[in-house]
């Protein structure tokens, strides 16, 4: 799986108006031993978009094939709205590769796209490359794939402090999972020996371990993305919950790793790629800190005019201290790295007079001095000298915001997780 837009490897946004973006070359495949009348089928899947910001008029995606002489050669060119109306989003290329100039060893693929780079916008997103000699149904290997990670165990956070969590157990974790599923077989297929398991890792204790999907369930339809919603049996949620009560109060360090898993009988055993989305994995930390999101950004929010806020809503379950909040901003629109805003830390309620407040920041982009795609800026919590001023929070809700400050076109974006629909009931504007 691959995905085109306007940045560079470190982050940081290509530049310089309209022109070439990002590049993906294969590696050399020999087709030496093919020639004209046999079979070659070149598939994959294209995507506009998915969860990010659709490409836009002029933009493009190109595919080119290297011949014999070491020439590319334009072989596709997609323009947007290429997959409007497919349900999700994925439309299958499949193209024979006939003339003799390809067949040779050291043949190669590559796709690029042309767009604004102006930053991680304008989505293009490859999948199911392959090359092969007989034809497959619809560009795909027989296959059965996760379409997402597994959701995570806490029912508000992605992570949150130990010290938090380890007395509030049965409120802090969800006994609700989804599991995304799609066939890619011609017919209705099933799945089998499911299973979720929870383990952590510095210890390797197994908190929880039991069937992932039950019923007709294991019968997964061929008509596109199947979401399935469960709940966690009680007898597994009581024994997991006395085990997060009990088994972990010696750690300082606590990282769970959930594995979603299923095994499809008549899978083709090839290539790898087809057998390894038959598992997926999430880690959930507990650390110093508070998050809703899983640490990347699809896109950005904004608050729109001069003096608009947005705060997202936390709940300390004991007393503790702010010491900082860590901003993403993320690259998708130009000239905000000069503009200000005001982070603002509220307790007990959103009203007008915040019990925090640094003024006047300015963004800071992390790709600006480091090699980041998905860096985080750290914003202390300081008095007018810069001494660190921890704000006492106690036990109950508190809120950590920003205030658009700078009159501009395009305001100040901050990441947005869309992975992560269910975190925004606890986002206010």
């Amino acid at each position: 799986f691959a995905t085109f837009d306007g940045i560079d490897f470190t982050g940081t946004p290509y530049g310089g108006g309209f022109g070439l973006s990002d590049q993906l070359t294969t590696n050399f495949i020999d087709l030496s031993s093919f020639s004209i009348g046999d079979d070659v089928h070149l598939s994959f899947h294209v995507q506009e978009k998915g969860l990010g910001i659709s490409p836009q008029t002029g933009d493009s995606l190109i595919l080119e094939l290297k011949d014999v002489d070491g020439n590319w050669n334009t072989l596709e060119f997609f323009l947007p709205a290429l997959t409007s109306g497919i349900p999700d989003g994925f439309f299958p290329i499949i193209r024979m590769i006939t003339n003799p100039i390809y067949f040779h060893n050291n043949f190669q693929l590559r796709f690029k796209n042309y767009s604004r780079r102006q930053g991680a916008i304008e989505f293009w997103h490859i999948d199911y490359i392959a090359i092969s000699a007989t034809p497959l149904l619809n560009g795909l290997y027989d296959d059965i794939a996760f379409v997402n990670i597994p959701n995570t165990f806490l029912a508000r956070y992605t992570s949150m402090p130990w010290r938090h969590f380890e007395n509030n157990v049965a409120e802090e974790i969800t006994n609700t999972y989804f599991v995304n599923i799609v066939n890619h077989f011609e017919n209705e297929n099933d799945v089998q020996n499911t299973k979720q398991n929870i383990t952590e890792i510095n210890t390797g204790i197994e908190v929880a371990d039991f069937v992932l999907l039950s019923g007709s369930q294991f019968n997964i339809p061929n008509t596109g993305p199947v979401l399935f919603e469960s709940q966690i049996p009680g007898g597994v949620e009581t024994s997991m919950v006395g085990s997060l009560q009990s088994d972990f109060s010696a750690l300082t360090d606590v990282v769970f790793e959930t594995t979603y898993a299923y095994n499809v009988g008549n899978e083709q055993s090839g290539p790898n790629a087809v057998l390894t989305n038959d598992t997926v994995r999430r880690i959930t930390r507990f650390e110093n800190y508070f998050a809703h999101d899983d640490g990347s950004a699809e896109t950005g929010v904004v608050a729109p005019n001069v003096g608009d806020r947005i705060a997202i809503q936390y709940h300390a379950n004991v007393g503790d201290s702010l010491r900082g909040v860590q901003f993403h901003f993320p690259r998708i629109t130009n000239g905000t790295a000069d503009q200000l805003f005001n982070m603002q830390v509220y307790i007990g309620e959103l009203d007008n007079d915040p019990e925090f407040e640094l003024i006047f920041q300015n963004p800071y982009f992390v790709d600006t001095d480091f090699d980041s795609l998905q860096g985080f800026t750290n914003y202390g919590l300081l008095d007018f000298d810069g001494t660190p001023t921890p704000l006492f929070i106690p036990e109950g809700d508190f809120y950590v915001g920003w205030q658009q400050v700078t009159n501009s076109e395009n305001s100040i974006p901050v990441g947005l997780d869309k992975n992560n629909l269910e975190a925004s009931q606890f986002g206010f504007y």
